[in-house]
């Protein structure tokens, strides 16, 4: 008979869990554990898929009978009602980046659902984009670019776990490139406000990695920084047309708010929305009796 019994509710003298954000069948979760040093686990299950990513302190984790002592180079995946348990040998506690995933958003990020029980090292490049998917997330992002992140984040994980695991028959012609990056181009110039990073994978054929990682080798930037590259450009005209409510130009744009949309603009142009305004703006505005500028 099985020793693991289903995960229950984490006590909160135990943990505090954060919801971080969320995308389709995904929800990432800030997990800082406060189980004291000596603490050991049952062993438990999931229903669900879930990785994690350790961003402080450490523990053992014990899968199948099988352990290792995981920290901040480690990430690894859990699959439904496989058996772990976790001993905390340190005190301080740990935090970690936990993705809750469906079977379904397993398939879209890593490939497929055949996922690895072993722990995965990390790499520096890995290490800083989880972190800084966690700091995008609590400054707030778009879905498009969450999802992006996530693909990135995931895809890089499942492909250091098996290398190859995207690439394996896959053309790597530059034609084919060439191909992706003129169809996610068009897709995302043609409606840049509701572009959704998961069909345009879908309509191109290809997983999210795939086509993230062909779209940044081929123009060097990544589809989310094309996309905002695209907002901003077309933010300038409306400025330039006299559009003065930046509240309305936030989510005609399909950024988050306008805090959203000061921050994308300012990262390429290093200029506030209400100075563009002033440069770009009609003349009528800097005539004297042209009107005065709202509060931004």
């Amino acid at each position: 008979m099985s020793r693991a019994k289903l995960h229950g509710q984490i006590r909160p003298v135990d943990a505090v869990l954060t919801v971080l954000g969320e995308a389709p069948g995904v929800r990432v979760v800030n997990h800082d554990c406060r189980k004291p040093a000596g603490a050991r686990g049952s062993y438990e299950y999931g229903v669900d898929y879930g990785l994690v990513l350790i961003r402080r302190g450490g523990y053992w984790r014990e899968v199948n009978g099988r352990g290792a002592y995981l920290g901040p180079t480690d990430a690894f995946f859990e699959r439904p009602f496989v058996e772990q348990r976790i001993a905390h040998h340190r005190p301080n506690g740990d935090r970690c980046t936990s993705l809750w995933l469906s079977e379904s958003a397993v398939y879209a990020l890593a490939g497929d659902a055949f996922v690895p029980d072993e722990p995965i090292t990390t790499t520096p490049a890995i290490d800083l984009r989880h972190r800084e998917l966690v700091v995008a997330l609590r400054r707030g992002i778009d879905s498009f670019e969450v999802d992006e992140r996530l693909a990135q984040l995931v895809g890089a994980l499942a492909e250091r776990a098996v290398p190859g695991r995207f690439t394996a028959r896959r053309s790597t012609t530059r034609a084919n490139h060439r191909r992706i990056v003129q169809q996610a181009r068009e897709a995302i110039v043609a409606d840049p406000a509701s572009a959704d990073f998961g069909d345009l994978a879908r309509t191109l054929g290809h997983t999210r990695f795939h086509v993230s990682r062909v779209f940044s080798q081929v123009t060097g930037m990544t589809l989310s920084q094309f996309r905002n590259r695209v907002r901003v450009a077309i933010a300038f005209d409306r400025l330039a047309d006299g559009y003065e409510n930046f509240a309305l130009l936030s989510a005609d744009l399909g950024f988050v708010d306008q805090s959203h949309l000061s921050r994308v603009v300012r990262t390429y142009t290093g200029e506030r929305l209400s100075e563009l305004r002033q440069r770009l703006g009609p003349l009528d505005r800097l005539e004297p009796g042209g009107g005065q500028e709202p509060a931004s």
